[in-house]
């Protein structure tokens, strides 16, 4: 269940232009600022994780743009913080539209249904 959430910056403030780096201009090396951040901002949301899970990508866009940031993402943070990371834990089940410019009714709508835990590690969720 969702229960808390941190952020470490204020996207259209700050984080835009490293997250867009990362995301669309293979500026992996942010990956280890933007974990780093993430496991002091989030602490002590760690300690308490059993393991981390990050969204998989559509086939489609992970091959537009080569890798999965969210999984980098949480492999880096794995190491930092000890907790697991699992990146194939979940499986995308259908496409879903860019999340940019929508509402945020929109956007609570856009993935319901798109995602599933993968059979094949359901012993480790």
């Amino acid at each position: 269940p969702y229960e808390r959430a941190r952020a470490v910056m204020r996207y259209p403030e700050t984080g835009r232009d490293l997250i867009i780096g990362l995301k669309h201009v293979d500026r992996t090396e942010a990956a280890s600022h933007l974990a780093g951040w993430m496991a002091r901002a989030g602490a002590p949301l760690p300690d308490e994780a059993d393991l981390l899970v990050p969204v998989p990508l559509h086939l489609f866009r992970l091959l537009a743009r080569r890798l999965n940031q969210a999984a980098l993402l949480a492999k880096v943070l794995a190491r930092l913080t000890e907790v697991s990371a699992a990146p194939d834990a979940v499986v995308r089940r259908r496409a879903t539209p860019p999340r940019v410019g929508l509402s945020p009714a929109a956007r609570a709508g856009n993935g319901r249904g798109a995602f599933a835990e993968a059979k094949s590690r359901l012993s480790r969720i």
